[in-house]
């Protein structure tokens, strides 16, 4: 299955205008020219119950790790204005891969709702199946839900990253504040089993913005 390379940073006000201009007209078309890029989506934080989370995301999507890491992604991140006139001033710069483990990509329409989380390697098995056979399904068929993908972490350089990721694109945030995604997410064994089993549990909506 295919990976997403999720970047997220924050950039001081003074230099936000030209960081968006770019990112958008520079440093993504020179990125999507690189071998083993599908795409990229670019985002921006509403809220998050993650203290300390970047303003800014962008979402590519990538054949598999070793892209990020080749010859032709390294060079491509040097080129242009990005890395003289914007990279000095970013901070909080966080880079992660995720291998898609079921699921669809998104679409890139409307707003994005990361649910991150651990768990205890004994827990894992019926972690996975629980989520995969009842919660999972449940609430990707809300009303209002676009798509959605749960993703394994593969690595990052942060050492605090979740090792679970669940995107679900949806045309509004109301969606997760609808009854019918409460009732959703209370279904089957995963509140009363599964749940209080998870650590470092975070939800974060970020808007798409290019």
């Amino acid at each position: 299955m295919s990976c997403i390379y999720a970047v997220q940073m924050d950039i001081p006000a003074e230099h936000e205008a030209a960081f968006n201009r770019i990112y958008d007209e520079d440093h993504i078309p020179t990125i999507l020219k690189v071998p083993g890029v599908r795409g990229c989506r670019r985002y921006r934080l509403e809220r998050s119950t993650q203290p300390g989370m970047p303003q800014y995301l962008a979402v590519y999507e990538i054949d598999d790790p070793g892209v990020v890491a080749s010859p032709a992604w390294l060079e491509g991140t040097d080129l242009g204005e990005w890395k003289p006139k914007i990279r000095p001033h970013t901070t909080n710069r966080m880079h992660s891969v995720f291998r898609r483990i079921g699921g669809t990509q998104a679409r890139g329409q409307g707003h994005l709702f990361f649910v991150q989380m651990d768990i205890g390697a004994e827990h894992e098995r019926e972690f996975n199946r629980v989520y995969d056979t009842e919660h999972f399904p449940m609430l990707s068929k809300v009303p209002g839900v676009l798509s959605s993908a749960r993703y394994r972490r593969d690595n990052s350089n942060n050492p605090k990253m979740q090792r679970w990721l669940t995107v679900y694109e949806g045309e509004a945030p109301s969606v997760l504040d609808s009854p019918a995604w409460a009732e959703a997410g209370s279904f089957g064994s995963w509140a009363t089993q599964i749940r209080p089993l998870t650590t470092e549990r975070h939800h974060s909506m970020f808007r798409h913005i290019a």
